[in-house]
């Protein structure tokens, strides 16, 4: 299973949450290294979930990047992801567990 087997299901989930300047602050996080570690940890957070072995070992963040993260949380997008946990909800979670049970299936049928 590649980390890139949820990318669809968080964008569509981002952009039926967030105003289009949100997706803009979220974009602009995500792609600074930060933000990658960030969205990494949340992926390898699945892996652990369903008890698969991590594909790579769980990224750690400096003090610098704590406070760049801190940052972001003070952001509306920021909070949301961060401090309201808009993907912890029950209605995100029944839609990575289907992502999840399509690629068990896949798994199970090669």
């Amino acid at each position: 299973m590649s980390t890139s087997s949820f990318t669809d299901v968080f964008e569509s989930l981002l952009i039926e949450n967030f105003s289009k300047e949100e997706l803009q602050v979220t974009e602009s996080f995500f792609q600074s290294p930060v933000g990658q570690k960030y969205a990494l940890h949340g992926i390898l957070q699945i892996y652990a979930a369903v008890g698969e072995p991590l594909p790579k070992s769980m990224p750690e963040l400096s003090t610098s990047e704590y406070r760049d993260l801190e940052k972001f949380s003070l952001t509306k997008a920021g909070d949301k992801l961060i401090v309201q946990k808009i993907f912890e909800s029950q209605s995100t979670r029944q839609v990575v567990s289907s992502r999840i049970r399509e690629l068990l299936a896949t798994c199970h049928a090669s």
